[in-house]
């Protein structure tokens, strides 16, 4: 009789696993680089750095994924490594897709009054940025702008000049469909007279051709900064942006581990399932939008 061969043998667990999540994640590696011109995801790390978050947040599996393997059980917070891997790998297949490679718009927004003392941060802190972005996006579709894309929301801590430190919510938008000085007016924020000129709460610049992936790679970075204020030769306040003090890491990691990272990440324009399929959607399909 000839000799039936099978389905390859799927590992169940110790040194087996971990050579299938190792294939797994050259696959990533190898198809990121192949359409986009970058290997920087780099996957190893991910889990070490998962791993240590673990330990300082002394949080369960709830909160963070314990592995490549289990982002197909469900959703975690936006402390995860690996949902911030999730969201990058969904910006450069799904959403890239989706918008054009000219005339998109790279809009970030930090408006002062969603500034809050370390020790006053509260738990719905992400809230009036999703309004803001609620209203302007409604705005520009009542003046017949037919706007889309994708907006993830970040938490950072901001050094004055003065040295005092705060929470600073802002966030990061991509979108197309409304010409620059219009996106400017509808995202427009008011600044007390003593500090206009000085302050630039909101940049709006246009995405290159070909820059697309690099910028829904840069804004799904979820990376706790430090951004220190100094000022320049011709009297404007800028930032400069560093990794955030080791003190400080287990403070931040526990506020965005209280929030689920769907929480942090709005779509719109494209289509009326698409934060649906970004909720429920696994890596076997994300991976599949790879190849």
């Amino acid at each position: 009789m000839p000799k039936i061969i099978g389905p390859p043998r799927i590992p169940h667990g110790g040194r087996d696993l971990d050579v299938l999540v190792e294939l797994m994640e050259a696959l990533i590696l190898k198809k990121v680089k192949a359409k986009f011109g970058r290997g920087r995801l780099n996957c190893r790390r991910i889990r070490k750095g998962n791993s240590s978050r673990a330990e300082l947040l002394e949080k369960t599996a709830k909160d963070l994924h314990v592995n490549f393997l289990s982002l197909n059980n469900g959703r975690r917070s936006a402390a995860c490594l690996f949902e911030a891997l999730r969201l990058r790998l969904w910006l450069l297949t799904v959403v890239h897709r989706s918008l054009p490679s000219d005339a998109t718009y790279l809009l970030t927004l930090a408006d002062p009054k969603w500034s809050r003392p370390l020790e006053e941060l509260s738990p719905d802190w992400h809230k009036p940025v999703l309004r803001k972005i609620r209203a302007a996006i409604t705005k520009l579709r009542q003046a017949g702008h037919p706007v889309k894309g994708v907006v993830v929301i970040e938490l950072c801590v901001d050094r004055d000049l003065k040295g005092n430190l705060s929470w600073s919510p802002h966030f990061h938008m991509v979108i197309t469909g409304a010409e620059q000085q219009v996106l400017r007016e509808a995202f427009n924020v008011r600044l007390p007279a003593g500090r206009r000129g000085i302050d630039k709460p909101l940049q709006v610049q246009l995405i290159k051709p070909g820059d697309l992936g690099r910028v829904l790679s840069y804004i799904s970075k979820m990376k706790p900064e430090l951004r220190s204020a100094y000022m320049t030769d011709e009297g404007l306040k800028r930032r400069r942006r560093n990794h955030l003090p080791k003190e400080l890491l287990p403070d931040w990691l526990s506020v965005m581990a209280d929030r689920p990272i769907t929480e942090l990440v709005v779509h719109f324009g494209q289509g009326p399932d698409i934060a649906r399929r970004f909720r429920t959607a696994d890596m076997s399909f994300i991976l599949g939008e790879l190849l």
